[in-house]
């Protein structure tokens, strides 16, 4: 048995939970026993983001009006969230830094355990979905996540035990305009989900404390010694409590004192802000109406007299070229996780033998689909060499993660390469999602809304500089540069955009030559494609054209690939067992079955991944049994 030190801090006021994390870790960091600590949040508090401006998200003196604790977190991420009194329990397992190689090892270590002590607690329907979140149903109920943290890495998360009181949130919370406050409340009821709406009963702290407990014994074998804080420890955490609680700390961004900060608050309820309402959302007008400017950003140069609708006129003009035909065209994504560049090229010379149109490469920094600990190779550069090694194939990524490159450089990037290939690039573009990967070079995170801005103003600043003008906006300022290069193609090469949620499909509508659904069904991508549409036409511009990407796996032998179902379905990979959900799978008339129902979904180009780069058996038979179907 390996022996813990477990702590159960009860509940607890959420700066000295918050304060305790560095001390904890650093107790171990220098030889101290790994530590489990559970506890649940004892007061109701908002936690202010570092960045935030704090009179654009509450009203504070209402706030300690109302007795809720106000305190503005000096770490882990940006965001502003609300937390009801004894209604979210946390979970915290500290780690010595040379336990795993990685903090994906570290977290899929312990995945298990919360696995585990969910069926327990009767919350089996629960899963996990993305990179951290445990929802049902598409509700969040909790999230586990890994981080490092002063030499220590820690796996751990929150809870949800009941529903926050949202009435006094409403209260406390600043929105742009007294209208909305009902449409939040009702967000934040659908968003979330307790263990009553699973199990049809409360769940007690304590109940969960033992659950998790007896999981981690069980499934991982860890004896405990209960403790609780040490005099050192409590000193410690005193000391963090005062500062970040004391009211110039708190102000520190204040719109009225006039302290410089970050612009892009908003504030969420009781699930870690995931889905709050922004105070400073900008409006999705239509394109050239007069408050243009304001949603967009202060144009520079040329670019200020230009109106929206011009951009939409060009846009319309290229979408109707690029949308003329509307057969099915096919693809290859080629992964380069863990794959020598050598097998990447002879993948994407064999799909240009055989007859594919295009070829995709992932842009991820940590793997995804492979065990961890195996080189992640960089998208871009491997992109280029796939496409200086072909002839015939366009390509792109798909999609690149618009936080990883400066978009001014990116456009640069792409008017390169699209001139070295001779007009076959692809800009692929999306948010991001995969949070690890983000903090593991060193990239800020931000929630999901933040992220849709920022790609918006990114597009915003490459179509800029492609026509050689900058761009001002809320996180992205450019002065533009005559000497970016211009691509082959006029205006600029196709763009792409990937995404799902209803904020992305409004970007997408707005900037996208074609929309990349990610393993999603036929049915969804119709549902989907139709809002698209509604959309499209709302701004004056043509439908976009419809690609999809995901999995295909396909095999003569149809109980192969009820085994490689089976063995996903098993896997502690989570990208895995989602690719058993939505693969395009089985014997070619059943794939080609299934690929025409894409097709009737409007779906123009598809994107198979057909697993190992190093295996091109797949690739070769869907070339030759189901390609032809669509000739």
């Amino acid at each position: 048995m390996e022996r813990w030190r477990f702590i159960d801090a009860g509940a607890r006021e959420a700066p000295e939970f918050f304060g305790r994390m560095p001390i904890l870790a650093a107790t171990v960091a220098t030889g101290g026993p790994q530590i489990m600590m559970t506890g649940m949040f004892g007061r109701g508090h908002f936690q202010i983001g570092w960045f935030e401006d704090i009179d654009a998200v509450m009203d504070l003196d209402a706030a300690r009006a109302e007795h809720i604790e106000v305190f503005r977190r000096p770490v882990w991420g940006g965001g502003t969230a609300f937390y009801d009194t004894n209604a979210s329990a946390f979970l915290s397992f500290f780690i010595h830094a040379d336990r795993f190689a990685t903090l994906d090892g570290a977290l899929e270590h312990f995945r298990p355990v919360m696995r585990r002590a969910l069926d327990d607690l009767g919350l089996q329907e629960a899963k996990f979905e993305g990179s951290s979140d445990i929802r049902w149903n598409g509700r969040k109920l909790g999230t586990l996540i890994a981080q490092a943290v002063l030499g220590t890495n820690v796996v751990g998360g929150f809870f949800n035990l009941r529903r926050p009181d949202l009435e006094l949130y409403a209260k406390v919370a600043r929105v742009p305009e007294e209208k909305f406050k009902d449409k939040i409340i009702k967000d934040q009821v659908e968003y979330m989900c307790t263990p009553k709406d699973v199990r049809g009963k409360d769940l007690p702290y304590e109940e969960f404390r033992n659950a998790v407990l007896a999981a981690a014994r069980k499934e991982r074998g860890l004896a405990f010694d209960p403790t609780g804080f040490t005099a050192e420890e409590d000193v410690g955490t005193k000391g963090f409590v005062k500062t970040v609680s004391a009211d110039d700390w708190v102000r520190r961004v204040s719109s009225s004192r006039r302290v410089r900060g970050g612009r892009h608050a908003r504030v969420a309820a009781g699930s870690d802000g995931q889905r709050g309402r922004c105070p400073d959302r900008r409006a999705h007008r239509r394109p050239g109406r007069s408050a243009g400017a304001r949603e967009a950003g202060v144009r520079i140069g040329r670019a200020a007299r230009r109106s929206r609708g011009d951009h939409a006129r060009r846009r319309r003009r290229d979408g109707a070229a690029r949308c003329e035909e509307r057969s099915m065209k096919f693809g290859v994504q080629i992964p380069q996780e863990g794959v020598p560049f050598t097998a990447v090229l002879e993948h994407a010379r064999a799909a240009e033998r055989l007859g594919y149109e295009t070829i995709f490469i992932p842009d991820h920094l940590n793997v995804v689909a492979v065990a961890p600990g195996s080189p992640a190779y960089e998208g871009w550069t491997t992109l280029t060499g796939a496409l200086m090694g072909t002839e015939r194939v366009r390509g792109g990524l798909l999609v690149a993660c618009e936080a990883f490159r400066n978009p001014a450089w990116y456009a640069n990037a792409c008017a390169t390469l699209d001139q070295m290939t001779g007009g076959r690039v692809i800009v692929g573009i999306g948010a991001g999602w995969y949070e690890n990967e983000f903090r593991a070079y060193g990239y800020p995170w931000a929630r999901g809304r933040v992220r849709v801005e920022r790609l918006a103003e990114a597009l915003e600043v490459m179509l800029a500089m492609w026509r050689g003008e900058g761009f001002k906006g809320r996180h992205y300022e450019t002065a533009g540069s005559i000497d970016c290069p211009k691509p082959l193609q006029e205006p600029h090469p196709p763009i792409w955009i990937g995404g799902i949620g209803p904020r992305m499909l409004d970007v997408v509508a707005r900037y996208a030559d074609a929309w990349n659904a990610p393993i999603l069904s036929a049915d969804e991508v119709a549902e989907r494609a139709e809002t698209l549409r509604a959309r499209c036409t709302e701004l004056g511009r043509p439908p976009v054209e419809i690609t999809w990407e995901g999995p295909v796996w396909i095999d003569e032998d149809g109980d192969k690939i009820e085994q490689r179902l089976a063995r996903n379905r098993a896997s502690a990979n989570p990208t895995a067992r989602r690719y058993a959900q939505v693969a395009v799978a089985g014997t070619p008339e059943q794939v080609t079955k299934k690929v025409r129902a894409f097709a009737d979904a409007g779906v123009t180009q598809f994107v198979c991944h057909f697993g190992k780069t190093t295996d091109l058996r797949g690739t070769e038979l869907f070339a030759r049994e189901v390609m032809p179907q669509f000739a």
